[in-house]
């Protein structure tokens, strides 16, 4: 059409076997019709046959459809990965997805560092034994020494070869620019730079929509956040993680009741995951209501009697709760155990910020920053 709406229409009826074969006839359909001169010639494979087994591709895909919802999605997209690469040992794509999962578990409070630090390394570094090449592989080491290691040298070295292997990995780049230049840096201008070009590879994936919407309110700018992560729950409705991204810009521009009813509604389809108790108390002790935050904080202690609960959400929700002093030994305890979330987020994550002005969480921050803080 004149207006340029439909380049093309055509069908490619194949056997499923076949999948990545019509994925790269229509990439090379694609540039074709847009006239585009293949460097390597008209035989070179635009998609890469990462596998040959389709049951283990169809299960990596599920996986990490799950994983990127996060909350209580992610044990059992981690479970799909770890079934893929007992169907394809092989399967580098589906290592990453492992690397990946282990530490968004561990980030998010969900899972003890210390208890999956050597299998989420070990499952990132097989993903690059087996391709060398892989953006996915290295931007999985990038996170997994960023978050369980505090090596931000090694992190930042990581995320720049993969985009070097592949500058359109959106998910490499949305996790450069939020874990690296956001959370470990605190450039929040470049964060928001690089979160930007990575919605840009795909405006319509509600996780980079999600993570552009986190750099801006962790940069303050709470109104372009809250139409950001809005529009990520509209573009997924069932992802866990924009609902909380949402409550937490609602909850940062002081709009409490549509914080506190989003935020319940993330808790309610995670099974109460603490990352929505912990961001819940926020709204609360934010607006001095100070009962219900102490009733979540006792609730996550309940709950740490049982089962794990990260130490850097107790530190948060002590502090909602009035509770300074256990706030600080939480956070104290937090890093002495290197946990992943607390090396994510303490240094520049807005809820943390009431924190800082303590000196001995400010001496925690100096160790952090120290090479005795690294490893």
């Amino acid at each position: 059409m004149a207006n340029g709406f439909q380049l093309w229409s055509e069908r490619y009826d194949r056997e499923l076997k076949d999948i990545f074969d019509v994925q790269d006839e229509i990439a090379k359909a694609i540039v074709e019709r847009l006239r585009v001169t293949l460097a390597g010639g008209h035989d070179e494979r635009l998609v890469e046959q990462a596998t040959v087994n389709i049951e283990a591709y169809q299960l990596y895909l599920k996986g990490r459809a799950l994983v990127d919802r996060r909350g209580a999605n992610v044990p059992i997209g981690l479970d799909l990965l770890r079934t893929a690469v007992e169907l394809d040992p092989g399967y580098s794509l589906a290592w990453a997805g492992i690397a990946d999962a282990l530490t968004v578990l561990a980030y998010s409070g969900a899972a003890r560092g210390s208890e999956s630090k050597s299998r989420a390394l070990a499952a990132a570094r097989r993903s690059i034994e087996l391709n060398p090449g892989s953006a996915v592989g290295h931007t999985a080491l990038a996170c997994a020494t960023l978050l369980y290691e505090n090596n931000r040298a090694m992190a930042k070295q990581e995320f720049e070869r993969a985009l070097e292997l592949s500058p359109s990995y959106g998910l490499g780049r949305c996790w450069y620019a939020h874990f690296y230049w956001n959370w470990a840096r605190g450039d929040f201008e470049h964060g928001i730079a690089e979160a930007r070009r990575a919605l840009d590879s795909d405006p319509l994936s509600a996780y980079l929509t999600m993570t552009l919407g986190v750099s801006l309110f962790t940069a303050g700018r709470l109104d372009e956040a809250i139409d950001t992560c809005r529009r990520a729950v509209e573009l997924d409705p069932e992802s866990f993680v924009s609902r909380w991204a949402l409550g937490i810009a609602l909850g940062l521009a002081a709009r409490s009741t549509e914080a506190v009813s989003t935020l319940e509604a993330a808790a309610a389809m995670s099974g109460r995951h603490s990352l929505a108790l912990t961001g819940l108390s926020g709204v609360f002790g934010q607006e001095g209501k100070r009962a219900e935050a102490l009733a979540l904080h006792r609730e996550l202690i309940d709950r740490a009697s049982r089962s794990y609960v990260s130490p850097s959400h107790l530190a948060l929700t002590a502090e909602a709760a009035g509770q300074h002093e256990e706030a600080i030994a939480f956070a104290r305890r937090a890093w002495d155990e290197r946990e992943p979330s607390f090396i994510l987020w303490a240094r520049h994550f807005p809820q943390y910020r009431t924190l800082h002005s303590d000196p001995r969480f400010a001496a925690i921050l100096r160790e952090m920053d120290s090479p005795e803080g690294t490893g």
